[in-house]
């Protein structure tokens, strides 16, 4: 066996956790001061900024969200509207694979409607975990 080879990998996957431990860490960081450089701007009556080689600015830019997260009413909103082409159903991949994975468990047959519809596949992966 190559153990350097898995030891390479190893060390690749702890870089990698503590890299997305770091990005997490700067947006955190980030979403705090943000109100704050927003504030700092305005009150200096400043559209956009350089400074140390970057362009700072803000944009306003609007969006749209089912109020309190309710998609169905939104959907029935959107198609009275005249605007159904914005609407699309769908489904979650991950509870769909977790039921799949029910079905194998339990020994149990898939939904003869999945035959060439729904693609089913063993996927592997390396995981490592630190000791202790």
């Amino acid at each position: 066996m190559k153990v350097e080879l898995i030891k390479t990998y190893l060390n690749f996957d702890r870089q990698r956790k503590k890299l997305e431990l770091q990005v997490k860490d700067l947006k955190e960081k980030l979403a705090k001061l943000m109100p704050k450089v927003e504030e700092e701007l305005l009150q200096a009556g400043v559209d956009s900024l350089k400074l140390d080689g970057a362009s700072v600015w803000m944009r306003s830019q609007l969006w749209a969200k089912p109020k309190n997260g309710d998609y169905e009413r939104a959907c029935k909103a959107l198609e009275e509207a005249g605007l159904s082409d914005f609407v699309r159903e769908r489904f979650n991949t991950n509870t769909l694979s977790a039921y799949v994975r029910e079905l194998r468990d339990n020994d149990q047959p898939l939904p003869e409607s999945f035959d060439g519809v729904i693609e089913v596949s063993e996927v592997t992966k390396v995981i490592t975990r630190e000791a202790g």
